[in-house]
């Protein structure tokens, strides 16, 4: 459906409607993204198409080797794992925090009254918080892994002929992923 060259009016009932920052030209150019090398929109475009333009066959899906050489290519299906820090940047930023200030500043004033009891006492406050702030959040990181590994997503696809089931980071441009009631949808897909 063709963008309109005017937002709607405001309707009792219905939805308002603006362009994205930039205007029509900006809707337009976010359509045109999403287009086959051919020119079409790739939703739009009929589903024998799409398969040709994947180089796959409706029937029998891609074949082990085709799938194993796209992923080879273009690697899997997955967004790139954040950049995890470090132990000892882990460790610092357990001092960032205005109420470890707070207590450095309280520590480094008992120490130029000479105070050196309550300043020991102050620092090992703040030393012992530290460590339990490293050790809790390399557990919750770990937990965290855990569960991730746990809800790794699978899908159901056709290659060479037969439905099998793999992880969703193996799924390459071309596969047929069968989608069932209530299934987790595993990338972006055309639907056939």
């Amino acid at each position: 459906m063709p963008l309109p060259e005017q937002p709607y009016e405001k309707t009792p009932g219905r939805p308002q409607f603006s362009y994205p920052p930039g205007g029509l030209q900006a809707a337009r150019g976010a359509a045109a993204a999403k287009r086959w090398p051919g020119g079409a929109l790739w939703h739009a475009c009929e589903a024998t198409d799409a398969l040709a333009a994947l180089q796959s066959d409706a029937q029998r899906g891609l074949s082990a080797d085709e799938a194993r050489r796209r992923l080879r290519e273009q690697g899997p299906n997955s967004l790139p794992a954040p950049p995890r820090r470090g132990p000892l940047l882990r460790f610092a930023l357990q001092f960032h925090n205005p109420l470890i200030y707070v207590l450095l500043a309280a520590g480094w004033v008992t120490l130029l009254l000479r105070d050196y009891v309550d300043t020991a006492v102050i620092l090992g406050v703040v030393l012992i918080n530290a460590v339990i702030g490293f050790v809790q959040e390399g557990k919750a990181e770990q937990a965290l892994a855990a569960v991730r590994a746990m809800l790794a997503s699978r899908a159901t696809v056709l290659r060479d002929g037969v439905y099998a089931e793999c992880d969703a980071s193996e799924l390459v441009p071309g596969d047929l992923v069968l989608l069932e009631s209530g299934a987790r949808v595993p990338a972006d897909l055309r639907l056939l």
